[in-house]
């Protein structure tokens, strides 16, 4: 099963994209991390904020400590994750191991449909890798 399986909503605009945004206090560092070792390319900046693409229709932007209308938390629990539907499930988890990035197993998940690892980011951020069974 993959995403492409789910039924689209029926009379709804289509959707182009989608934009998730995390706020850093150290943007810096956290462009980074996901340039050298996510491989995801920096494509856009903003007056505080930086743009990675994902996918071709996925971006994650990373915003500036006191920019934007959220704000950083402390910690490790976010309230948001960001999860990426792969195929190659294990090739992202030996890559990450590869670059020095401490990754959980690779564990089932969502009730018995995935099988899924984590890694954190920079400023704790949770990324979640996940295949559909």
């Amino acid at each position: 099963m993959t995403t492409a399986d789910i039924p689209a909503s029926s009379g709804c605009p289509p959707v182009a994209g989608v934009l998730t945004m995390f706020y850093y206090r150290d943007m810096e560092r956290a462009l980074a991390w996901y340039e050298s070792v996510m491989g995801w390319p920096h494509a856009m900046t903003l007056e505080h904020a930086a743009v990675l693409r994902i996918n071709e229709t996925s971006r994650l932007v990373l915003v500036g400590h006191g920019q934007g209308s959220q704000r950083p938390l402390p910690g490790d629990n976010k309230g948001a994750l960001l999860s990426l539907e792969v195929a190659d499930l294990e090739d992202w988890h030996a890559r990450l191991i590869a670059r020095g990035v401490l990754a959980s197993a690779i564990v089932t998940g969502a009730g018995g449909l995935s099988r899924e690892f984590k890694v954190k980011d920079p400023e704790d951020y949770t990324i979640e890798f996940l295949r559909w069974l």
